[in-house]
């Protein structure tokens, strides 16, 4: 990574998307393919680094290299989440841990963009048709990603328990959305409905911790 100057890193984030979208589209073949002697391409360092660099610097970046991050990011959890809904037998290790740290990152990503977003200098200007379209491709994917949680538990986790720092993490994504809707126009502006039905996919499954939900659903009651 170059950061001698804003060309240089510029030019180093780019590179850096574009090896993982190189990455990405490997998947679309959807099958889940590991490499030999259990060196898994999703977990490996090299890849692991550039997401957490992308995400932690993500205001960092240009609009169009933001846009591109979050989309192929984005395609990479819908492609897994594929991939699980496809499978008839528990998938490996190295699947959850890459599922699990995409959709991390993609909830890191949320939060920054959307802290970044609420800390605006000019609170009153609306929000910008990128950022707009960013939450609605953003949510969607978490509603994605919850739904194939839930409808493959047994798949994606040894005997179906939940992993219930993975399960929450959508849900959080919608209960900070959610916190900054204010009648109709500004929960649609935040993907209000999407997040009601990331929410209500947690309530759903039997096997949920209901308990972390129904509190923040009871705070977000309190708070409007």
């Amino acid at each position: 990574f170059d950061d001698r100057n804003d060309t240089s890193r510029v030019e180093s984030f780019d590179s850096v998307v574009t090896r993982l979208g190189e990455g990405t589209r490997c998947l679309r073949s959807g099958v889940w393919e590991e490499e030999e002697d259990d060196v898994d391409l999703w977990m490996e360092k090299t890849r692991l680094q550039g997401l957490y660099t992308l995400t932690r610097k993500s205001m960092s970046l240009t609009v169009g290299t933001r846009e591109t991050f979050m989309e192929t990011l984005c395609e990479t959890i819908r492609l897994l989440c594929r991939i699980l809904q496809k499978s008839d037998e528990t998938l490996t290790q190295n699947f959850r841990d890459a599922f699990s740290s995409h959709v991390y990152m993609l909830y890191s990503f949320m939060f920054i963009t959307e802290s970044h977003a609420a800390n605006a200098s000019n609170k009153t200007q609306k929000p910008s048709h990128a950022l707009l379209r960013q939450r609605q491709t953003c949510t969607d994917t978490m509603l994605q990603a919850i739904s194939s949680m839930s409808k493959c538990k047994n798949i994606l986790w040894q005997r179906g328990v939940l992993d219930e720092t993975v399960w929450l993490l959508p849900c959080r994504s919608a209960y900070y959305l959610l916190e900054r809707s204010s009648g109709v126009q500004a929960r649609k502006a935040v993907c209000g409905d999407l997040a009601m039905q990331i929410i209500a996919k947690a309530v759903e499954n039997d096997d949920a911790p209901l308990t972390p939900v129904v509190a923040s659903l009871m705070d977000l009651m309190h708070s409007h």
